[in-house]
């Protein structure tokens, strides 16, 4: 049976309402493409409107002429900068090595005018110089606990 010629039993089921919606149906259709269509006029009119080639406004980019130079000399900038992180932290050492060293001296120091202030007060107070050197521990904690 071919497509083109309906069958006997569809011709009975024919109404009027069928070819109505029929027809809505192809209006529905045709608006759809006329739509379709002047919207893609719209786009093509606007697409045609764009120019071809960039504006000649636009900056460029500009390559510098001599890139191997360029990085000859950031690594001669390079160099130095590394020599001179290497003098600066050698100077580092050496002020760090001379600190420690006058803390030390200025520790040795105290400890001995600690020392000749306690014999000094032992020979004022007439005590040997361990008992007061227990009697100085001994006023250390003192001040440490009410002191803070």
């Amino acid at each position: 049976m071919s497509p083109l010629i309906s069958s006997p039993t569809f011709l009975f089921h024919r109404s009027t309402t069928l070819s109505n919606d029929v027809e809505m149906l192809q209006s529905d259709v045709m608006r759809f493409f006329a739509i379709l269509c002047l919207c893609l006029m719209a786009i093509f009119a606007l697409v045609k409107a764009l120019p071809m080639s960039p504006p000649a406004d636009r900056p460029t980019i500009v390559e510098p002429p001599n890139l191997k130079a360029e990085v000859a000399s950031l690594q001669k900038e390079i160099a130095v900068l590394k020599d001179k992180l290497a003098k600066t932290q050698s100077q580092l050492t050496a002020a760090t090595a001379a600190v420690e060293k006058s803390a030390a001296q200025a520790a040795g120091a105290a400890a001995i005018e600690f020392d000749a202030s306690v014999r000094r007060v032992a020979a004022v107070l007439g005590v040997t110089v361990k008992e007061s050197k227990a009697l100085g521990i001994e006023l250390e904690e003192l001040g440490k606990q009410f002191g803070g």
